[in-house]
């Protein structure tokens, strides 16, 4: 009965694969962890994980995109702060002048370097991009070192 014994495997292979996806996620996410916490900036509402899983979902894993939009934010706060100008977040409707935007750059400059420290702490890692569904096998993916 060669149908079965294919079957078999297959339930066998996608087991181990979910199995090892976990223990791998769960090490990316140790990882994050030897990173300093974030600073509490309200309308942030995020932390290692989310950052982590917000780079691989929506710059496929390039860090550096990431991480240079940060970047240039602080440089425009900086330019608003020198000319002793508001810094308006928008969808929160959030004014920063004076030392709230002095405070507000320097929480954004530690965000920055977190980041940094995220990305040295996943450095030679990938993402499945799904292998699992491609295969047919119809499980999530996960990351894993290489």
């Amino acid at each position: 009965m060669p149908g079965k014994k294919v079957k078999l495997i297959a339930v066998v292979l996608a087991i181990a694969l979910v199995l090892s996806s976990v223990a791998i996620s769960n090490n990316i996410y140790a990882q994050a962890r030897a990173c300093p916490d974030l600073p509490v900036v309200p309308w942030w509402k995020t932390n290692h994980n989310k950052i982590t899983e917000h780079v691989e979902h929506y710059y496929n894993g390039k860090w550096d995109i990431y991480i240079d939009k940060w970047v240039q934010y602080r440089e425009r706060l900086i330019q608003i702060h020198e000319s002793g100008g508001i810094a308006i977040i928008k969808t929160k409707g959030v004014k920063l002048k004076g030392e709230f935007l002095k405070e507000h750059i320097s929480k954004v400059d530690k965000r920055i370097r977190i980041t940094q420290c995220l990305q040295e702490s996943h450095s030679g890692q990938f993402v499945f991009n799904d292998y699992s569904e491609k295969i047919g096998l119809g499980i999530n993916s996960g990351t894993a070192d290489l």
